[in-house]
């Protein structure tokens, strides 16, 4: 080590010992997430911020003593966030804190030079000002302040400090970008030399699946920051204008630091399209997955990938596709159906420099559905045609949870329960039946953080517990159990457990990542956490976190199931991915998934796993993905939000959908044969 170095750990050794009980260290160049905040509050909102500013800079400022505002003084209280994103919970540090009160949050930023740096902040439920080194740096209600806020860090210790003034549920993250970023600007224009304003310009690290989302402003002129900073992986630009006049550019390897600029012009592209028919040639074939594959050099196919599904009239089309070969493919019941040229060869499209389009291209394949669909709606006595969960009793009843409340299904009638019968009025997240066969409903909404948890004896609520009761918040999402029966809950409030008698709560406070959990997965007394800030490991002891670092393809976790052959499936809201243990394998829409948000995920008797998604259901079989959806087979209704996949006894799936079909039900024991595939008319026989 040489002694610049060893000089810089000296000193940030030695400040960290002035506040040995207070960790606020953190190092800028190894990592931009702001993990470590020290935190004191609440205080009226009216904190002179300048004054503060200086007391808090001033040379050994010690943050073991409590800090003074007026007439109030409260203690420094240190969390590092240990999630993905490095999000920071305020509201579960000071869970009775009031509308309009502050609280102050401090770190220690050391640099390892000078350097030019990039402030990235989410703040919700809060107005706040940002101070660095006793600067004021960006003020949330002062629209005088840009998108993109720049600053110098001196070499060695910096201090950030934010003010937040709670309007809810405060939370809050701080990144901050390192010189050793990627800048890439440029000007989109047209043949003719003329702007392109409000254009998509999207940067993509394919290998990575990463996508920097863009676009130009009024002069045509769009900007990028990239970080972190993918050196070894090739980079593309994409650029989509009007009238399908696009523009793509490999942009290779980019070095960290790199400040490009990069101009394009937009303009017709060789393209590919065509249309899916029925076996007889005379249909078309909504909803089936249309893959473009790309090849290398030697003609085999790479790892570039792009999948359409067709529309209602089986169309498809790739217009904005890197300069390559190609084979084009459709997803199969087990395997892929290749378009094929005249020797029956797998066809090559030429879309390089030397080749051309391929339009109104036609290809036949057997229907990929089968089964019948029904519905249960609003008309069909269920509350609400909007439905999140649903939860098939010990004695094959259906329960439903709706936007307005329960209603339960017995196979012939329906009764419900909503916020006339004392059920908080929020949307229905989540039911569960306990070992007791008492019925619990998890309530909530986002917007306001407000719910409740029911327990229902019956037809009748027993109790609805709340904050006042021992919540952790009231908002209330995932429910299950552990292995001693114990109720877990998740939501805003946290990691909860109750016994029947009492709450037992992990949060921010604890190192549950930011403290917001998604879903549950029990494994004997392994609790797997889906929080929106990571995967959490529980071993009855100890958190352990998996984020984006690790492999995961996204931090939002919504989904955990086992699969059959014994690996975790994770569904996250951009993408899927599948862990043996040691590392993951992710699916994206890429690979054939109909939408990268992952709600749910149930498997068949055979394997196969039916995949609720934010645009669908997918049947995935370990190589291709179908569409199950009600109008691929003529029917009049869709499935367009498939947030919940459940079975009863009878082989029936019961699938939640929040785009307006209320409840849907699927029988693929049934056979549904289409006597003309260009009208609706159907017979049912049995399989």
């Amino acid at each position: 080590m040489n002694l610049k170095n060893i000089l810089y750990l000296y000193a940030f050794i030695l400040i960290a010992d002035l506040n040995a009980e207070v960790n606020i260290s953190n190092q800028v160049d190894n990592d931009h997430r702001i993990r470590s905040f020290a935190f004191s509050g609440p205080f009226q909102h009216d904190v002179n911020m300048d004054s503060l500013s200086r007391i808090i800079n001033a040379k050994n400022y010690s943050f073991i003593k409590a800090l003074k505002i007026g007439v109030k003084s409260n203690e420094w209280r240190s969390f590092t966030a240990t999630g993905s994103n490095g999000d920071h919970n305020v509201w579960q540090v000071y869970p009775n804190i009031k509308l309009d009160e502050s609280v102050i949050a401090v770190a220690e930023i050391f640099s390892q030079k000078d350097q030019e740096v990039v402030l990235r902040t989410v703040i919700a439920k809060a107005t706040s000002e940002v101070w660095v080194n006793g600067n004021v740096k960006f003020i949330s209600n002062d629209p005088s302040y840009k998108n993109t806020i720049r600053f110098n860090l001196m070499k060695g210790s910096n201090k950030i400090i934010v003010k937040l003034v709670s309007l809810g549920e405060t939370w809050f993250r701080l990144h901050i970008l390192p010189e050793s970023r990627v800048e890439i600007t440029g000007t989109i224009t047209q043949n003719d030399g003329k702007l392109v304003p409000f254009a998509p310009v999207n940067i993509v690290v394919p290998s990575q699946n990463k996508k920097f989302i863009g676009k130009t402003d009024e002069k045509g002129v769009y900007t990028h920051i990239i970080y972190p900073v993918y050196e070894k992986e090739m980079h593309d630009i994409y650029v989509f204008g009007a009238e399908k006049r696009n523009s793509f550019k490999n942009i290779g390897f980019v070095k960290k630091g790199a400040r490009l600029t990069i101009n394009q012009t937009i303009k017709l592209r060789n393209s590919i399209n065509g249309r899916v028919l029925t076996p007889d040639g005379i249909g078309n074939q909504f909803g089936i997955a249309v893959q473009a594959v790309g090849l290398n050099k030697q003609g085999n196919e790479n790892s570039y990938l792009l999948t359409k599904y067709t529309n209602k009239e089986g169309s498809f089309e790739f217009n904005n596709l890197p300069e390559m070969d190609y084979h084009v493919r459709l997803h199969g019941k087990d395997d892929f159906k290749y378009f094929l040229d005249e020797n029956s060869q797998k066809r090559i499209f030429n879309l390089t420099k030397t080749g051309k389009n391929y339009h109104d291209l036609k290809i036949k394949i057997t229907f990929l559905s089968r089964g019948t669909w029904d519905k249960l709606g609003y008309l069909d006595g269920v509350l609400s045609d909007y439905s999140a969960t649903n939860f098939i009793d010990q004695e094959n009843k259906l329960w439903i949870g709706t936007w307005t409340g329960v209603t339960v299904y017995d196979g012939q009638e329906t009764f419900s329960i909503n916020h006339e019968n004392g059920l908080p009025n929020y949307p229905i997240n989540d039911i569960i039946q306990d070992r007791n066969n008492n019925v619990w409903v998890s309530s909530g909404d986002l917007a306001t953080g407000k719910g409740g948890l029911a327990l229902i004896k019956g037809k009748k609520i027993e109790k609805v517990f709340t904050k006042f009761d021992g919540l952790g918040g009231d908002y209330c999402g995932k429910l299950s159990q552990n292995i001693n029966g114990d109720l877990l809950i998740g939501g805003n409030g946290g990691f909860q457990i109750y016994n029947g008698n009492s709450f037992e709560i992990y949060d921010y406070t604890n190192g549950l990542t930011n403290g917001f959990v998604n879903a549950y997965f029990v494994e004997g007394n392994s609790i797997w956490i889906g929080t929106s800030d990571g995967l959490v490991h529980y071993n009855g002891k100890k958190f352990k976190v998996y984020n984006e670092d690790d492999g995961l393809p996204n931090n939002n976790v919504y989904t955990i199931k086992k699969g059959p052959n014994g690996k975790l499936w994770i569904g996250t809201e951009n993408g899927l991915a599948i862990y043996d243990g040691t590392s993951f394998i992710n699916l994206f829409s890429k690979d054939g998934l109909k939408s990268n948000n992952i709600q749910d995920i149930y498997f068949d008797e055979n394997g196969n796993a039916l995949i609720g998604t934010w645009a669908g259901l997918n049947l995935y079989n370990g190589k291709t993905f179908i569409l199950l959806h009600p109008e691929t087979v003529g029917y009049e209704f869709g499935l367009d939000r498939a947030r919940h996949i459940n079975k009863s006894k009878d082989g029936i799936y019961w699938i939640s959908d929040f785009s307006g079909s209320g409840i849907v039900k699927y029988d693929p024991g049934r056979l549904l044969i289409l006597l003309n595939p260009t009208i609706s008319q159907r017979i049912e026989l049995l399989r």
